[in-house]
């Protein structure tokens, strides 16, 4: 990608890093009476919740561990690395998610972001003492919650449920590490308790039955963000 088109990245980046909920008669105001400069007044008039650029979306959400959250809908983008996109279910996911937070705001501090395999592996060493490698969760978005104290949960979520075959390893990872005798297995880091669960989301949940039917959460919206919602703390 050429010089000028990734200024453009940049700026259009920045701008909605930089987007606030703003009285724009207010920041006229401001900059009549001298109060911010003309450079602030231009960077704050121009910021905008989400934009464009590409094949990308940018999207200004506090609760992604990276601000802005930038996805898509193209597998592979190679001038930008770690987003969130590629798969139709993922971008579903995530469009569903910023939907439903035009209305509604989880009662609990959380945030999110993509696992990446670096990442997973540096999150197991260090919460459960052990060097796990594993690609099992690679791409799967995981979800902190705490509403305050010392306790913590992180929900692992695969937007792709049991789309590919390898979602039975998946399962049967995570409840050998983070399980114990069909209960969460409570790791303590520092001064925090943190357990772990796990949601396939699927099209229906009736298609997989088993001891698998508890990971699954149905694909309607609000069914989703509900079932999210009782997992918190």
């Amino acid at each position: 990608m050429g010089e000028d088109l990734t200024h453009l990245l940049e700026e259009k980046i920045r701008q909605v890093k930089d987007f606030e909920q703003i009285d724009k008669k207010q920041l006229a105001s401001d900059f009549a009476a001298d109060l911010i400069t003309e450079a602030e007044f231009l960077r704050l008039l121009k910021a905008e919740a989400a934009t464009s650029f590409k094949d990308l979306e940018i999207v200004k959400m506090a609760q992604h561990y990276y601000v802005p959250l930038i996805y898509s809908k193209k597998e592979k983008v190679e001038y930008v690395r770690r987003i969130i996109g590629g798969v139709e279910s993922e971008v579903k996911f995530i469009e569903d998610l910023i939907d439903y937070l035009q209305d509604h705001q989880p009662e609990a501090d959380w945030m999110f972001s993509k696992l990446m395999k670096a990442w997973i592996m540096s999150i197991f060493r260090i919460i459960t003492g052990q060097l796990i490698v594993t690609a099992s969760f690679s791409r799967t978005l995981s979800f902190g919650f705490t509403r305050g104290g010392k306790k913590y949960k992180i929900v692992f979520v695969d937007p792709k449920g049991t789309a590919y075959a390898d979602y039975q390893n998946k399962v049967d990872e995570f409840e050998r590490i983070f399980t114990l005798d069909g209960q969460p297995r409570p790791y303590s880091h520092k001064d925090f308790e943190i357990t772990f669960d796990l949601r396939l989301i699927t099209d229906d949940i009736n298609t997989v039955g088993g001891q698998i039917s508890r990971l699954l959460a149905g694909q309607k919206r609000l069914q989703l963000f509900r079932t999210l919602a009782l997992l918190m703390i």
